[in-house]
């Protein structure tokens, strides 16, 4: 399938708090936001071996002010596509 012929299988709309992300050292707390984001989303879709997939918007969103100054939550749209894709988007 294209992905203008993606099957949205189902939709989900959750305000991720990002907390954790700060007990780490500052140099790294947006590459440990983005792995806490991606756990969560293992956890509770059950998408041990689905392909997860950050899109460029939330990447910049979580990027915009720094790597050392991350967002402390993020509302974010959770899309499973076909059982076997799960793409993370920012809410809007």
């Amino acid at each position: 399938m294209s992905s203008g012929e993606e099957k949205i299988t189902r939709e989900k709309f959750i305000t991720l708090p990002l907390r954790k992300a700060f007990k780490w050292s500052r140099t790294n707390r947006v590459p440990s936001a983005i792995k806490s984001i991606k756990k969560y989303i293992k956890r509770h879709f059950k998408a041990e071996n689905h392909q997860i997939i950050i899109s460029k918007e939330l990447n910049e969103l979580l990027w915009h002010r720094g790597k050392k100054k991350t967002l402390r939550k993020v509302k974010i749209l959770i899309q499973e596509i076909d059982k076997q894709i799960i793409k993370i988007l920012p809410a809007k």
